[in-house]
């Protein structure tokens, strides 16, 4: 498993001495090299930015997240290195992703997997929603917060965020959703401001 780290820009820290840390993951039959682009802005924003690569192999340079338990146990050493190498804020970790990747993050925050304050999802898929809802009841969910983006034109994911955003609303779990016109199963074209406002509104009190 591969794993790309981003360091702030700035020489410390803008606010405390620990590095607020954004985890983001690829989506499926992608990897870290096509990925890493749309997260790094978040290095001009204080963030130390780490982008975990599967090594679950879909084919020549692309790889998968369909193995569940597996990622997670891939992560969170991933997670353990980070720690051991950067002095990381652990109450400002906000785990990221896109399409499978997306779905993949928010099940991690959910179980406690992973101690996030909030996620960030970009056209998440979810291949068993009745393995995510569920644990949308527990307190440690109902503390956290994030934000999904889709695009109008989403074939894959655009009813699958609508839904996410309903059943974590339903469950109290502070979810804004945000509807891209025009846009399919892809990033934002201004996803470098997206980024910046949804890791402010997960840092709200």
């Amino acid at each position: 498993p591969a794993l790309v780290t981003l360091e702030p820009r700035a020489t410390s820290p803008v606010s405390g001495p620990h590095w607020p840390l954004l985890l983001a993951l690829h989506g499926n039959n992608s990897s870290t090299s096509e990925t890493t682009a749309h997260w790094s802005a978040a290095t001009s924003l204080g963030w130390l930015v780490a982008l975990p690569g599967s090594s679950q192999v879909g084919g020549p340079d692309a790889y998968v997240w369909n193995d569940w338990e597996w990622a997670r146990d891939e992560i969170q050493s991933h997670q353990a290195v980070l720690r051991e190498g950067y002095n990381i804020d652990r109450e400002r970790v906000v785990l990221g992703g896109f399409s499978m990747g997306g779905g993949l993050a928010l099940w991690l925050a959910l179980t406690g997997a992973i101690k996030a304050r909030g996620f960030i999802l970009v056209g998440p898929w979810v291949p068993d929603m009745d393995q995510l809802v569920p644990l949308m009841d527990t307190n440690e969910a109902r503390g956290s917060r994030g934000t999904i983006l889709v695009g109008e034109n989403d074939e894959s994911c655009f009813e699958v965020s609508l839904t996410l955003a309903e059943q974590m609303k339903g469950h109290g779990i502070r979810c804004e959703l945000e509807v891209h016109p025009d846009l399919a199963h892809e990033y934002p074209p201004d996803f470098e401001v997206v980024l910046a406002r949804t890791l402010e509104h997960i840092l709200q009190d």
